[in-house]
Order: structure tokens, then sequence, then C-alpha cells
């Protein structure tokens, strides 16, 4: 081991006392962790360089790791450890994300994809979870956009969607996009394209302290992606949404109530009682699915 390594080495095993008190898991392993690490950064020169002259922030990352209770290992791919703005920085993945979340009991299962123009994709509903055909080894043309599914604890599956256009917008309105090529954005484009969807994704998903304390490490530390600005206050729900539901509702025979306290566990990150205490977010996943149904009735009832 080279005298740089040796020094960064000693920098992180003296942080196990710390890494102990704040585990988030007892059976968080601080030297396998610490290994983890120490792989990470042998493999690359640059990331030594910016550990050796600022020690702290890899402390910093190594205190992060054990109170998300996420971990460095690089057959997982939940988490690492990256040079950016002088500092060593805890990036969490898309997979990551969906680990924790699955972790936490708020689902039991989730992936995440980007789709091209060649690509067949038909979202299928609450009832299952979306059809997507492509060609993995030929071309797939132009990114269109990208979607996560996740099966919740009730069965139900729900998707989040997002134009690419949308994506490149939350891009765009990144600190580390604007300042130059060391951003996330332009290194490993896909995975901000997959972390972007989940992290909008999970706003509608079961609430967990977890999740929750990931979702505050990541706006206050941003890894290239405008998650503030992705909270602004909700808008309520516009008359012609309501009018457009209320028509739905009865085309479809459905009882507001029932709709609502379906939404309200499985669509919602809030109990909601009346159509009018919706937000604009909430009426379009209602009317979604109502479209769904009065589709879904018209296929059955051409076939009878």
């Amino acid at each position: 081991m080279s005298n740089q390594l040796q020094v960064i080495s000693e920098n992180i095993y003296q942080m196990q006392p710390q890494f102990e008190s704040v585990r988030a898991d007892d059976a968080m392993n601080f030297r396998r962790e610490a290994e983890f690490a120490l792989q990470i950064i042998q493999g690359n020169s640059f990331t030594q360089s910016v550990a050796m002259r600022n020690p702290q922030s890899l402390q910093d990352a190594i205190t992060n790791v054990a109170a998300l209770n996420v971990t460095l290992n690089p057959a997982e791919k939940h988490a690492y450890l990256v040079p950016r703005d002088g500092k060593i920085c805890l990036d969490i993945s898309a997979r990551g994300m969906l680990a924790a979340a699955i972790d936490c009991g708020s689902i039991l299962w989730g992936q995440v994809k980007i789709v091209y123009a060649k690509d067949d994709y038909e979202n299928t509903g609450i009832s299952s979870e979306p059809v997507h055909k492509y060609n993995a080894f030929g071309d797939r043309g132009a990114k269109i956009g990208a979607y996560c599914v996740v099966k919740t604890q009730t069965g139900d599956y729900l998707t989040h969607e997002m134009q690419i256009s949308d994506i490149y917008r939350i891009r765009e309105r990144s600190q580390s996009y604007k300042k130059g090529s060391s951003s996330p954005w332009k290194t490993d484009e896909d995975e901000m394209i997959r972390k972007t969807v989940v992290k909008q994704a999970s706003k509608y998903w079961p609430k967990s302290e977890r999740m929750a304390a990931m979702a505050d490490y990541m706006n206050r530390n941003g890894e290239g992606i405008d998650f503030k600005s992705e909270q602004r206050g909700p808008t309520d729900a516009s008359e012609d949404q309501l009018s457009i539901i209320r028509a739905l509702l009865e085309e479809t025979d459905t009882d507001p109530a029932a709709i609502l306290a379906y939404a309200s566990g499985a669509l919602f990150s809030r109990a909601v009682d009346k159509l009018e205490q919706m937000t604009s977010g909430e009426a379009v996943k209602i009317i979604g699915a109502l479209e769904m149904k009065k589709a879904a009735m018209a296929k059955n009832g051409a076939a009878k």
C-alpha cells in the first residue's frame, strides 16, 4: 500500500466509533464498509487526491453510509464515493433508493427503466406493471422518457412516468450541470435519469423514516438533481379537472368515496376525503385511473 493510501486508510478506520454511534442498523459492519471504501478510492487516482486534500469530506461520506444504512458494496451498486467540487461525496443510486424502500417495507418490488423511441411501451393501469418490449442489443433510437414501477404491500402497481423533456428541465436547473464536465449529468446521464424518476416516484409511496432521511440527505447534497425545486407548494385541482373526474365517475359508476379511499393509500402520499381537497397532481392520477377503468369496461363490453 502506498503512503497516500495508508494515510487515507487511517483516516477511514479512525471513524469506527462515530460510524457505530450513528449507524441506523446494528447489523452494519464498519470494517466491511471501510474495505469497500478503500477499494473505491484505490481504483481512481483522482479520487485518492481529493480524499487526501479534503479528508473531512471522506469522513462525512463514511458517516452518511452508516446513518442512511446504505452499503458501498460494489456488487450491490447501491451507493458510491465520488469526487466532486473538491470533496468526496456519497452518491446513492436509483437501485439503492429502491432497495431502501423494499428493506423498510414501503414497497415489495420496484424497477426503473429508460424508454427509447423504437421501444414498445404501454401503461396497463394499476392492476399490472407496464408492458415494455425492446431489442436490448440493437438500435433503440433516441431517449424519449423513463418510468419507475413498484408493487405496493396491497398488491397494486404504481407507475410513475416522465417525458425526457421534463427530466432535462430538472437537469438544466442543476447547479452541478451548469458548472461543467464534472457533473454526474455529463459523466453518467442514464443513472441521473433513473435517479430523477425514482426520486419523483417515491413521493407517492408509503412513507418511512429511512426514506425520509435519504430524501433529506439528497435534498441537502444535491447529487446533481435540483430536488428542492421539485418540492414547490401543491397547486389545487382545477375546476376543469374536477369536472372531468365527476364525468368519469358517473360513466364508470364509481363511488367517489371509494376511489379516494383507494387513492389515499395507493396513489397519494396523504389522505384525501373530498375531491375538492386534491392537488392538481393528484387529480391527474385519479383521471388516469378512471380512464383506465373506462377503457377496460369498454373492452369487456365489446368482448361480450
